[in-house]
């Protein structure tokens, strides 16, 4: 599940009529492999005023605008070192994307998450408990950390490393994840009647530092040199049962504003995955590159009709920074987008044509 640099932890769920209460021996075990759909259209949305008891959560227009795999793995699988005092391994994988990791410490009380520090200039794995044990309606659990990192300024070039020869981020972390709510809630693929939902609310701070190895002390820069956003809150609902082993459904809401969704992904049962993964992985045969990218970014696909096809460019937040519509004939076809504008960073490439969309990761890096 997506990190916010990523950091956004979660977990488990409960029942109408009869509320549900989990435990640890309904959590996910390795070996145990869920698969996902997920839509990332934009639109109003009246979650923060449907928590209580007996609710009924209808997400079954949501699209699939692509899949991801979620693989529970044993510890000794893992291609990066473990850190001590873990028990979980969560590899996740959509389409032809880099690999996640994300390592949990499960125990009769608890869950723990850790990130592995992949998306913040090598910052190590950071601790957060996310979870109690049991868990029904009115469970709530905060807890906070704190990212330290520390790196040369030379690789963010020449402006910054005048103002500094080293760099200090900060990234102060509040979760607080409480079970707001019980009830049905449906998906496209399925309805479960006896979910639990969490409302996750993640508070982040971020302080970005400058030092000169002559003068030896630390000193505020100014917030343009790293694209930062200084204080941030982000605001989820994850909705779990007894038998999803990991979260059933996930909507995020805008930063900006939080009765929007910006973001919807959900379980599909594994009966209903069959042959998903592998028609959305090859639809298009998307190609983008260079990849990272400076200015001109290239993409290659296959159209098979032809059609009106629009091209977008969303941040990691779901926000379209970029995009254009073309008419495309049926077969190969090439395009382009100037992203010198843009703030480097991650980004995420939509392809859609005819109601179907392939994805792509994209790294700006000027």
């Amino acid at each position: 599940m997506k990190k916010v640099l990523y950091f956004i932890f979660t977990c488990f769920s409960i029942a109408a009529s009869a509320q549900a209460v989990l435990n640890k021996t309904h959590f996910a075990v390795a070996g145990d492999t869920l698969f996902y759909g997920h839509d990332t259209t934009s639109s109003n949305s009246n979650l923060n005023s449907t928590s209580g008891a007996n609710k009924t959560w209808n997400f079954s227009t949501a699209n699939k605008m692509y899949f991801s795999e979620s693989v529970f793995a044993p510890l000794e699988a893992s291609p990066i070192d473990v850190p001590a005092d873990v028990t979980h391994l969560l590899i996740e994988k959509m389409l032809d994307e880099e690999e996640t990791y994300t390592f949990m410490n499960v125990t009769p009380t608890k869950v723990e998450m850790l990130n592995d520090g992949g998306e913040m200039l090598g910052s190590e794995p950071v601790r957060i408990k996310t979870l109690s044990f049991p868990l029904t309606y009115n469970t709530k659990v905060t807890d906070s950390t704190q990212i330290v990192q520390i790196f040369p300024a030379a690789i963010l070039g020449s402006e910054v490393s005048a103002l500094a020869d080293s760099i200090r981020l900060t990234v102060k972390v509040k979760i607080t994840n409480l079970c707001d709510g019980y009830g049905t809630l449906t998906t496209p693929t399925a309805s479960y009647n006896n979910t639990l939902r969490l409302k996750v609310t993640s508070v982040l701070n971020f302080k970005l530092e400058g030092k000169k190895n002559l003068l030896g002390f630390w000193i505020p820069l100014p917030s343009d040199i790293l694209p930062i956003p200084g204080n941030q809150t982000d605001v989820s609902f994850v909705w779990l049962d007894e038998n999803s082993k990991y979260f059933l459904a996930e909507a995020s809401m805008e930063t900006e504003n939080p009765d929007r969704m910006i973001s919807f992904y959900y379980q599909i049962p594994r009966s209903a995955a069959t042959g998903i993964l592998k028609q959305a992985k090859n639809q298009f045969d998307l190609n983008v590159f260079p990849n990272p990218v400076n200015d001109l970014v290239n993409f290659e696909f296959n159209a098979k009709q032809n059609n009106i096809t629009t091209i977008e460019l969303t941040d990691m937040t779901g926000r379209i920074v970029a995009s254009k519509v073309e008419f495309v004939t049926a077969g190969k076809h090439k395009s382009q987008l100037n992203v010198a504008q843009l703030k480097s960073g991650y980004y995420f490439v939509n392809i859609t044509q005819n109601g179907q969309t392939a994805k792509h990761k994209l790294v700006i890096q000027h």
